[in-house]
């Protein structure tokens, strides 16, 4: 018999602060170290998006910068970013 598996996504999981996911957290940490993470957020939240949604996009930027950073063995440098 096979069970289901029931997978929570960004959208699915309950809005409670122990179900962020890593990426949201590592987002959360970047507003408050990062210009350039606060300033991508606050240009989120200027149009439109709601904190989390600002978070996500977020995530989603510096996942995609990190990805970057690995596929051509370059270091990170947030004013090239």
């Amino acid at each position: 018999m096979i069970e289901a598996v029931v997978v929570e996504t960004l959208e699915t999981a309950p809005p409670d602060a122990t179900h962020w996911s890593t990426c949201q957290r590592w987002a959360f940490c970047a507003i408050t170290t990062s210009p350039g993470a606060r300033a991508f957020y606050n240009q989120c939240r200027q149009n439109g998006d709601t904190h989390q949604h600002a978070l996500r996009a977020l995530a989603n930027r510096l996942v995609g910068l990190l990805h970057g950073c690995l596929r051509h063995h370059t270091p990170y440098d947030e004013h090239t970013a």
